[in-house]
C-alpha cells in the first residue's frame, strides 16, 4: 500500500510539473504613419478591428511536457517577440522560426501558439499574402 501511495504521488508530482501551461504575452505598435500591416503568421491567428491609435499584438503560448520556470525563461528570452519590419508605413509582421524542437528533463515540449491582433480601423490588413476583409473572417 504504501509503494502504491508513493508511485501515484509521483506521478501526481510530474502532472503538475509536465502538465499544460499557458502564458499571454502583449506587443504593441504606435500606427502614426501605418497604412497597411503585413500578418505574416504560421499559427492560428483571429483578427479584430478598433478604433485605437496603435496595433496591440495578443500572443497565447499553450506549453506541454514543460513547466512554470521554462515557459517563463523563453518569454523573457523573448523567444515569443514579434518581428517588426517597417518600410514607408507599410508593417510586416511575423515570428522568429520556431523549427528547433525543445526538450528538457528527457522529454519533448510542445509548444501551441495563438495570436489575437487588434488593428486600427483605418489600416489595411493583409494576412497571408490575402487582403484581410471582415466578410473573409465570418466565412
Amino acid at each position: 500500500m504504501r509503494l502504491f501511495t508513493i508511485t501515484f504521488c509521483l506521478l501526481l508530482t510530474s502532472h503538475f510539473l509536465y502538465g499544460q501551461l499557458q502564458r499571454t504575452t502583449n506587443q504593441s505598435i504606435t500606427a502614426k504613419d501605418v497604412t497597411s500591416v503585413n500578418i505574416q503568421f504560421d499559427y492560428e491567428t483571429e483578427i479584430e478591428r478598433w478604433p485605437g491609435g496603435h496595433i496591440q499584438i495578443q500572443t497565447t503560448i499553450k506549453m506541454t511536457n514543460g513547466n512554470r520556470n521554462i515557459l517563463e525563461s523563453l518569454v523573457k528570452e523573448k523567444r515569443y517577440e514579434v518581428l517588426i519590419k517597417e518600410d514607408n508605413g507599410k508593417l510586416t509582421l511575423n515570428y522568429k522560426d520556431f523549427k528547433q524542437g525543445l526538450r528538457a528533463g528527457g522529454y519533448n515540449i510542445y509548444e501551441d501558439i495563438s495570436v489575437k491582433v487588434f488593428v486600427p480601423e483605418d489600416v489595411k490588413v493583409i494576412k497571408n499574402g490575402m487582403v484581410y476583409t471582415e466578410d473573409l473572417a465570418k466565412g
